[in-house]
């Protein structure tokens, strides 16, 4: 009997091992207990994450630069970096380099030139908290009068309150933030010849351009166009086909500043000399005369 017993444990046994080492279904090729039908850990879908922020579009940016000078004023600066930020990423939208490209002779203000582009870049339509500014002392100043003094170096924040850049449409081009600098807050130490930007002579403000230059190009072709520029760049703001029957032409949606019309009609290009003070309303610049230069 207690072989019996002990035969009995034993098939017992085996019947066991046996069960477990074998899987369910007929296309299941693993064995082995962890090969069961159990309940799978719930698994991060990474790929999905990433196509995610993939589907945030990008939309057009412009950063410029304000400041009301007196005659006979100036001031030079000279932007290291222009820097967006989120509650958990930063994004350096301009550097050094892309701004000297767009401003070859520097970012310059006096009493007629107000307003001044630093930067076009394209964003992301995030929730912006702040944009961070840094200035360098090389090749900055403040003159007033003959007299010149030397910008001291400034890295400030400066707040955007969750700012969302919108997708253009119509007439509007692009967003554009507008930082301006007070002169009141350029501290100027006359012993050293030094000047310095106080953190708050700083305030930016998202806008929405609403100016505009129309007229009329007195020669033109089918293939003729005009074309805003931003003066001291070679930046094209916005341009129009003049209409066909009389050659005149509108062109909506600039930020405020200083322009230039550059007119291209077949192989021929003219940049007319006139400066176009452009603010919040569309500038009538009358007749455009057009004298071809090759390009």
């Amino acid at each position: 009997m207690k072989v019996l017993s002990n035969v009995a444990i034993l098939l017992a046994m085996i019947i066991l091992i046996t069960g477990c080492s074998t899987t369910t279904g007929s296309n299941s090729s693993s064995t082995g207990a962890d090969s069961g039908p159990w309940p799978s850990k719930p698994t991060r879908n990474v790929q999905q994450n990433i196509n995610d922020t993939d589907k945030v579009i990008s939309v057009p940016l412009y950063v410029s630069l304000k400041s009301q000078l007196d005659e006979k004023e100036s001031l030079v600066i000279n932007v290291n970096s222009i820097e967006l930020k989120t509650d958990k990423q930063s994004f350096i939208i301009a550097s050094n380099k892309d701004i000297r490209l767009l401003n070859p002779a520097g970012i310059k203000f006096t009493n007629k030139i107000q307003i001044q582009i630093a930067t076009a870049s394209s964003v992301k339509k995030y929730k912006y908290l702040t944009l961070k500014l840094k200035l360098n002392s090389e090749n900055s100043f403040f003159c007033d009068d003959k007299l010149k003094y030397f910008l001291s170096s400034l890295e400030t924040s400066l707040p955007l309150s969750n700012w969302v850049p919108y997708e253009p449409s119509g007439d509007i081009r692009a967003n554009v933030l507008q930082i301006s600098i007070k002169k009141d807050n350029i501290i100027l130490n006359k012993e050293k010849m030094t000047a310095e930007i106080k953190p708050e002579a700083l305030s930016i403000l998202p806008i929405i351009p609403s100016g505009g230059i129309t007229g009329k190009v007195s020669t033109f072709q089918p293939s003729t166009k005009v074309i805003a520029i931003f003066n001291g760049t070679s930046l094209e703001m916005g341009s129009v086909i003049p209409n066909s029957s009389d050659g005149s032409f509108t062109i909506t949606g600039l930020p405020s500043g200083i322009y230039k019309l550059k007119i291209i009609t077949g192989n021929s290009t003219t940049v007319n000399d006139k400066l176009i003070d452009v603010k919040d309303k569309t500038i009538d610049v009358k007749e455009i005369k057009v004298e071809s230069t090759p390009i």
